[in-house]
């Protein structure tokens, strides 16, 4: 039942991680420039 419910979120999650990573990462580049 809970794993059902818990495999979309963890996989919502785990891409939002990642799109977040991806956009801090140049981000964080620039600074470094700076």
């Amino acid at each position: 039942m809970f794993m059902n419910i818990l495999a979309p979120l963890w996989g919502t999650i785990v891409v939002l991680g990642l799109l977040a990573a991806a956009a801090s990462i140049p981000h964080l580049r620039k600074e470094r420039r700076r």
